[in-house]
């Protein structure tokens, strides 16, 4: 059941759009130099999406005992996800060369969202580890 980039960029592409242009006035509201701005361009976060919606489809397959059965639930859980200006800042913290990916934020984050009709998400397995997807 991998959930594939190419299904979910088509909702999350066009947020990445909107966060960058929200991050950069932001940046420029804190009056950061401009190194920082060209580090998180789209292309930048496409591929972190990318990479990190590859990881956790591996270990969410890994971890589902059905998963052709809840495949489409998880692939709506993980576009809502990648959608949240928090994720966001949480996967790119690592683009500073210092900062690891706060997993226990990112678990947290995914137990405690909710979607605009106030249902939460997919409770991810329970052998998931978020650990393992945030380390590699």
């Amino acid at each position: 059941m991998p959930i594939e980039w190419a299904t979910i960029s088509a909702v999350v592409l066009p947020f990445l759009k909107d966060y960058i242009r929200d991050r950069a006035k932001q940046l420029a509201r804190q009056k950061l130099d401009d190194t920082f701005k060209n580090i998180t361009t789209k292309d930048t976060l496409t591929k972190l999406n990318e990479t990190f919606t590859d990881r956790f489809s591996k270990e969410l397959d890994s971890a589902i005992d059905l998963p052709t059965l809840e495949a489409e639930p998880y692939q709506q859980a993980l576009k809502a996800f990648l959608r949240n200006h928090a994720v966001q800042d949480l996967l790119q913290a690592p683009l500073d060369g210092q900062s690891p990916v706060d997993w226990k934020l990112l678990r947290g984050t995914w137990e405690e969202f909710y979607l605009p009709g106030g249902e939460q998400l997919i409770p991810l397995p329970e052998d998931f580890d978020w650990a393992k997807v945030a380390k590699l």
